[in-house]
């Protein structure tokens, strides 16, 4: 029973182990998640720019001044809507991340009570084995807490047997 145990013992570090691995690979997609959102937003803003720089343009071109007036109100509307965009951005990768926080924590979970199960499984097994060690010792007439050392005859109940003459007779 010992050598059970002790696979019982390692099914549940091999569990545990398993799952700390998946918990590591969910924190790295959250990390994974959380920059993939800055890039977006630095791309988005970069299309920004470009937009923003082709309305100035356009606004020159046509000769209206870019600082009064409806020119001024369009970059502004602009600037406010990419602000918005960003958030956006941000608020789905930073919910993206959390999940595979979540995730990680989980994962965790899932490994304590996959170790928690090897090692009462193996408990209950080297328990199950003392008990039928001392049923055993009972059944064929040995006491093994005796005084006169760790394992000595005793005489049997003899209620419990027929005597010769009852099965004879």
């Amino acid at each position: 029973m010992g050598l059970q145990a002790f696979g019982t013992i390692g099914q549940g570090v091999a569990g545990m182990q398993a799952a700390d691995y998946n918990a590591s690979i969910a924190r790295q997609n959250a990390a994974i998640a959380t920059q993939t959102g800055l890039t977006q937003i630095q791309n988005s803003d970069m299309q920004f720019r470009q937009a923003e720089g082709k309305q100035i343009a356009a606004a020159g071109a046509s000769g209206v001044w870019g600082t009064t007036g409806s020119p001024l109100e369009a970059l502004a509307q602009s600037r406010l809507e990419q602000t918005y965009s960003a958030m956006n951005i941000m608020r789905a990768s930073q919910v993206r991340a959390a999940g595979f926080d979540e995730e990680a924590q989980m994962d965790q979970q899932s490994g304590l009570m996959k170790m928690l199960a090897g090692i009462t499984g193996a408990t209950s097994g080297l328990m199950k084995t003392q008990t039928d060690y001392a049923n055993a010792n009972n059944q064929y007439g040995y006491n093994p807490l005796s005084p006169g050392g760790a394992v000595q005859p005793f005489a049997p109940d003899e209620s419990l047997y027929p005597s010769v003459a009852q099965v004879m007779g």
